[in-house]
């Protein structure tokens, strides 16, 4: 494919005629004659803006749109990018398949270097590297001289604290940040900076929708969008509107604290592991639980959460948590392939099975929540983001809490209530079957 070049890019006064140009040279964001972005979604390919906000809902083409603009610039003339998330499990958890596919798109494999930690055009030497930033912000930043973009994906799980190093580290003449999210608070850090009252002003900001993707319609999502509508049109409105989490029912978990327990209130206390495996836009996540009878004690010591995952991926997950791989994990059976793959690997993963009696998700959440001492670890950011947002369902004539979680922000806490429920929900023969009840 031939792009336009990135000269052709750079006038605020005409952004006019080069998004013409550019819709010409990329096809009307579409390849192979399929359509693939929206007239929206080109909106990200707009010259002179320092910020970009890509929000929306699920579905969307955020990622996609951002992969391939990166790509075309790339391809077009010498660029730095440094693609960021705040956690960096491996390689296979960072936005590199999402840049890999989007080559693909564009018919470009003859021209780029995919190598084990980056991405370099063979001619003009573009290259495109990843980073967490959990661990230190600050010191991550400071290997981003000369970075021309950066792409801050999964922006709301950054802190306000790591955002803001972000921020700082654009230094090049006209380097541009490029965050996108799936809205939940306007507390979050990147909402608050972009769609606050004070955002900065040469920003850029695209909600893409679920219109504006043309894989929806054939997607998975397209049947639990008509579900979810009919079921709870606030939640569809945040989930694949992008609209905000505004359910004000009561929190399933109330009394866990966040802290580190010391090793000695662990003495004697059993470990536990679960996993939960997600599909379409919905996260994997592996999670290890300490139990202590003695103390009344339960302890989410350890999470790892990764999307769109294979089985080297989700390996890549267990091993973050797992103290040996010889440790038995409970894991839904939603994808008994991939759990199969796992065991292949020398994993012990144990599927549960359907319809246990006495073992429903609410009779899991009673268990968890009876301990008397509830903590979750500090780094444990997904389960302790989870814990605010996962809720009851409200009865809509009375306004009465049911008898019912509302789905959705419940991925760590079913791969934990997996764990916790532990051998009850596995057949003692073969570990086979699933407890899934409809809904869920």
């Amino acid at each position: 494919m031939n792009v336009a070049g990135w000269n052709l890019l750079v006038s605020d006064a005409a952004t006019n005629r080069q998004l013409r140009t550019l819709r010409q040279t990329v096809a009307e964001g579409s390849w192979n004659g399929k359509l693939v972005l929206s007239r929206k979604a080109m909106q990200v390919f707009r010259p002179g803006f320092t910020h970009k906000a890509v929000y929306g809902g699920r579905v969307t083409e955020k990622t996609t749109t951002i992969a391939l603009y990166i790509i075309a610039r790339m391809e077009a003339a010498y660029t730095r990018v440094v693609c960021l998330r705040k956690r960096l499990v491996s390689l296979r958890h960072s936005s590199m398949q999402s840049l890999k596919d989007a080559i693909r798109m564009l018919g470009l494999q003859d021209r780029f270097d995919v190598l084990h930690n980056e991405i370099i055009h063979k001619e003009n030497g573009s290259l495109a590297f990843f980073k967490g930033l959990e661990s230190d912000a600050e010191e991550t930043m400071r290997g981003t001289q000369g970075v021309d973009v950066f792409w801050l994906d999964e922006a709301r799980n950054v802190s306000y604290k790591d955002f803001m190093e972000v921020v700082r580290a654009l230094r090049r003449r006209g380097a541009e940040l490029i965050s996108s999210w799936n809205p939940l608070d306007p507390e979050d850090a990147c909402d608050k900076y972009y769609r606050g009252d004070n955002p900065p002003q040469d920003l850029l900001k695209v909600h893409l929708q679920h219109e504006d993707s043309a894989t929806f319609a054939t997607s998975p999502a397209a049947k639990e969008y008509h579900r979810l509508l009919a079921e709870d049109p606030q939640l569809h409105a945040h989930v694949y509107g992008g609209g905000y989490d505004v359910f004000k029912g009561e929190r399933v978990y109330t009394k866990f604290k966040v802290g580190i327990v010391p090793r000695q209130y662990l003495e004697g206390a059993t470990c536990h592991y679960g996993l939960d495996l997600g599909y379409v836009d919905d996260p994997t996540v592996a999670t290890k639980t300490w139990l202590n009878p003695r103390y009344g004690l339960i302890y989410v010591e350890k999470e790892a959460v990764g999307y769109g995952e294979d089985v080297d991926g989700i390996a890549d997950l267990l091993n973050a948590v797992l103290d040996s791989k010889d440790d038995d994990v409970i894991s839904d059976n939603s994808e008994p392939r991939t759990t199969d793959g796992l065991n292949n690997k020398g994993y012990s993963i144990n599927r549960t099975r359907k319809n246990v009696v006495g073992k429903s998700v609410v009779e899991g959440v009673r268990e968890i929540g009876g301990y008397a001492a509830q903590y979750i670890h500090p780094e444990c950011t997904e389960t302790i983001d989870e814990t605010k947002h996962y809720k009851w369902k409200i009865d809509r004539v009375t306004g009465k809490r049911l008898q019912q979680v509302r789905k959705g922000h419940d991925h760590c806490w079913d791969s934990i209530r997996y764990a916790v429920m532990g051998r009850d929900l596995v057949e003692a023969n073969d570990g086979v079957g699933v407890m899934r009840i409809p809904g869920w």
